[in-house]
């Protein structure tokens, strides 16, 4: 099997897009947790709290 490096290229790509994944949950983390957070909140302030924190930035990060 070919390897680049010594690692085998299922294994690279396997690295790769887990990096590409894990930059997108962390670039986008505040709209992902914002949204994952107003699930388990029980008052309805508390969502309302939630959404006002995210509401002036929610398409700050949209590239497309």
């Amino acid at each position: 099997m070919a390897t680049f490096l010594g690692i085998d290229y299922p294994t690279w790509w396997f690295l790769v897009v887990g990096a590409l994944f894990s930059g997108y949950a962390i670039l986008d983390g505040f709209d992902l947790g914002a949204g994952a957070w107003h699930l388990f909140f029980r008052k309805e302030e508390s969502r309302r709290i939630a959404l006002n924190a995210i509401g002036p930035v929610w398409d700050g990060n949209e590239v497309w």
